[in-house]
């Protein structure tokens, strides 16, 4: 037995040296193969129907260093650089790919290690689609070509792989980031004034792009413009003059030109996609690809993938004066029309992660739902109707819909623990309320200041409070105390100003605390192809000294550019992507994300009992008893109507004298005393705040988030399944369920139920006409807008819900 295990032992000796042996030859061959391909790749000269060439770069050589211009900053590179045949050229190579020691960036993008060649575009087939270079200032005939140096973008590589979709988070978001590391940069250099910024190039002015190729009747970029140049970037500039942003625009076009050249086809051109950067200075914005775009007064800031970067996801309540002094003509408009496109200019900034709330006042209030309701399209779409029902009439109530606003905002910032249902409802990161008049309240006085510092005693970790008067006679002093205790700011607008951009500027005032590193994702479609389309945005910040990091530009990339989303619906680990953008999107700077207690408290079904209030209609206060079904509920103000009052309070005194008199003589007794019914529900319904909770008429008691009635059958439970619809839209945004689960859903229309007594406890709300209208004024359009042209792409956000 001894013999035997020695012998097995020895066996097992020899067998084990034999493997080490087989596991060296295997490693040597690898080795061997690597070095031969390497070999290979390094001595290609590419396709023989786009051959590799040797340009003459004489001009920009010192010695053995290539000067290379990047935004108006030279970098020294070898030589020979993207000459005569295929290599990884651009590696070791600063900016963008690695440090100027040659160390590769670890967050670089993935054309940094792919291969190309400088080419002759007049002795190439158009199918290696060669490409200007700008690297080298001045040269006007030099190109290159990634694909005869036999270069896939990243979706081929991952298809022969086999490889995840997250994958594609990793590429979009190391392009962005890279983007933002060589702007933030390059615009600190250039204001620095160290930079010959006389170097850089003219933009080209996506106005006048009427020599660019002309876009055929079958391609599926028909109808987004009649021509269209995929070798270059084109811009809108505020002033074609300025040297800074021609540089930053050399920069731009580098970055987003190697993209393009490396992952989108450029021979087919078969997918709709985008690159594009806007500026918060003046609103200059460069795109990828230039097309004829006639630009009117589209303006890139107040675009909701902007304002989305801006301000990061955030809840929003609009308050508008609808009294009789707001039919006063202001300009070529009335006042309220002014306010009406005011408040649809900012829905217009809303994404897919904001919620909101839109409330109208005179000596009535009301609202287009009972609280904060999720930033859909079909939401949205139903809240501008709302708002475009809305006339002028009454008094100026500031008391009663200042209240409403602040009872709603506090509901939104502040939660009774991780199960408070409110939080379905909130973004749980920023609040601000827009509060607008054009008038002198009704009644105000020290007393109202103190009750609202109650509710929202610190700005800070609250919410913020941007008033805007409007007009002659509107009045300022209230108004700009009030922005001045809750953080916020006082902005005045004189008859016929331009109030939409002012109030659409909101959230420029809360981008102080934002999320300076994250990618945001924001799902939507174009109208033009009806694909369904997905981009990655990312803040670029002003990095200078004293600059706090100012917001100096957003930049966006549409994953589209590497594959259609339905071919990445064929890769592994789909569901977990959709789940990855999805929370990365909805995370607040602070560092919380409220995305998993969303799909703890199925956040998915709720939504689906929100109802938004037809023209007309008032649905602020139906989450409570207060009010009759026929008013809605409103909320009348102590001050309203005073002179209406006072007549008649001296009326039905006179009248109450004369029938106790009679009874008296009649019947020679006092009549019992007894309180109003009228009266007393009158004072049940004034609405108070009492730490956050609006109270109305008698009702049973419950916590102060009156969302779900305990006793209402229709009231949906928690974890339960999403019912499905009729006539409902197919789309790709995630949903989010019990137990952190995704699928796709499909989407529905929802229509109004005129009586419902309770928007956030009524059952499953009926096929409606609302449904998303792929050109109706430009709602959650990327580039939509007044003076929107015909040929201009016009984007819709899609449902999340």
């Amino acid at each position: 037995m001894k013999s035997s295990k020695a012998f097995l032992s020895a066996s097992g000796s020899r067998a084990s040296e034999l493997l080490n042996w087989t596991f060296a030859f295997q490693s040597l061959f690898s080795v061997l193969f690597l070095s031969a391909a390497t070999v290979l790749a390094t001595t290609s000269t590419g396709s023989t129907q786009c051959p590799c060439t040797s340009p003459d770069l004489s001009a920009y050589t010192t010695g053995s260093q290539l000067k290379v211009t990047v935004g108006a900053k030279e970098y020294n590179y070898a030589v020979p650089y993207g000459t005569a045949n295929c290599q990884s050229w651009d590696s070791d190579k600063p900016p963008a790919c690695a440090l100027g020691n040659g160390q590769a960036l670890s967050d670089r993008p993935d054309w940094c290690a792919k291969q190309w060649c400088y080419v002759d575009s007049s002795n190439c087939a158009s199918s290696y689609a060669p490409v200007r270079s700008t690297w080298l200032a001045g040269a006007s005939n030099l190109y290159y070509s990634y694909a005869t140096c036999g270069t896939t973008n990243s979706f081929s590589s991952w298809s022969s792989s086999a490889s995840s979709a997250g994958v594609i988070l990793t590429t979009v978001e190391a392009t962005m980031k890279t983007l933002k590391r060589e702007i933030e940069r390059n615009y600190e250099d250039l204001q620095s004034g160290m930079l010959n910024q006389a170097v850089c190039s003219d933009h080209f002015d996506l106005n006048s792009c009427t020599n660019c190729p002309a876009v055929s009747a079958s391609s599926v970029w028909n109808g987004a413009s009649s021509r269209m140049n995929f070798s270059r970037t084109g811009s809108f500039m505020a002033d074609s003059t300025e040297t800074l942003y021609k540089c930053l625009h050399d920069n731009v076009e580098i970055q987003f030109m190697k993209v393009a050249s490396t992952e989108y086809d450029m021979v087919n051109k078969n997918r709709i996609a985008y690159l594009y950067i806007a500026f918060a200075d003046r609103g200059n914005y460069i795109q990828w690809p230039a097309m004829q775009w006639t630009q009117g007064t589209y303006d890139p800031r107040y675009r909701p993938w902007y304002a989305m970067i801006a301000s990061g996801p955030k809840n929003v309540i609009i308050v508008i004066d609808v009294s009789g002094s707001m039919g006063t003509m202001s300009g070529a408009s009335t006042r309220l029309q002014l306010a009406k496109d005011a408040a649809i200019k900012t829905l217009d900034t809303l994404v897919w992660v904001d919620y909101f709330l839109v409330i109208a006042f005179s000596n009535v209030v009301t609202g287009c739902a009972s609280m904060l309701i999720p930033c859909s399209t079909s939401n949205v779409a139903a809240a501008k109707t709302w708002i475009n029902g809305l006339s002028a009439g009454g008094t100026t109530n500031f008391r009663d819909s200042l209240d409403a606003a602040f009872d709603r905002a506090k509901r939104a910032t502040s939660f009774d623990g991780t199960s408070d249902p409110d939080r379905c409802f909130s973004a749980q990161c920023k609040t601000v309320v827009l509060f607008l008049s054009d008038g002198v309240p009704d009644s105000w006085g020290q007393a109202d200041y103190a009750r609202l510092s109650i509710v929202n005693p610190a700005p800070a970790t609250g919410f913020k409070l941007f008033t805007y008067a409007l007009g002659v006679g509107a009045d300022g002093t209230v108004l700009s105390a009030l922005a001045s205790q809750h953080g916020g700011e006082f902005k005045s607008v004189s008859d016929g100003g331009n109030l939409a951009n002012t109030m659409a500027d909101y959230y420029k005032k809360i981008s102080e605390n934002r999320d300076l590193t994250a990618v945001r994702w924001m799902q939507y479609r174009d109208s033009v192809s009806n694909q369904n389309l997905l981009a990655g945005c990312i803040g670029i910040d002003d990095k200078r000294v004293g600059q706090n990091n100012a917001l100096l530009a957003v930049a966006c990339m549409d994953a589209n550019i590497i594959a259609p989303l339905s071919q990445l619906e064929t890769l592994s680990g789909y569901t977990s992507f959709i789940s990855d953008y999805s929370s990365n999107s909805r995370k607040c700077a602070s560092g919380v994300n409220p995305f998993l207690e969303m799909n703890t408290l199925s956040c998915s079904t709720v939504w689906e009992t929100t109802q938004v209030a037809s023209p007309g209609q008032n649905l602020l206060y139906s989450g409570s008893s207060g009010g009759s079904a026929e008013s809605g509920g409103d909320k009348k103000a102590d001050g309203g109507g005073v002179v209406i009052a006072i007549i008649g309070a001296i009326a039905a005194f006179a009248l109450l004298a004369v029938v106790f008199r009679f009874c008296t003589m009649r019947f020679g007794q006092k009549p019992q005393a007894r309180m109003s019914s009228q009266q007393s529900q009158q004072d049940q319904n004034r609405p108070s705040i009492n730490s956050g909770a609006m109270t109305g008429s008698p009702m049973p008691q419950q916590n102060n988030n009156q969302m779900f009635s305990q006793n209402n059958a229709n009231t949906p439970s928690y974890g339960m399944q999403m019912q499905q619809f009729p006539n409902q839209q197919q789309n790709l945004q995630p949903q989010a369920y019990g137990g952190g689960q995704y699928m796709q859903s499909p989407q529905p229309q929802y229509g109004f139920q005129q009586n419902s007594p309770s928007p956030r406890v009524s059952g499953s709300p009926r096929p409606g006409p609302m449904g998303m209208n792929q050109n109706a004024g430009g709602m959650g359009n990327q580039n939509a807008g007044g003076g929107r042209a015909a040929n201009e792409p016009m984007i819709v956000v899609l449902e999340r819900n």
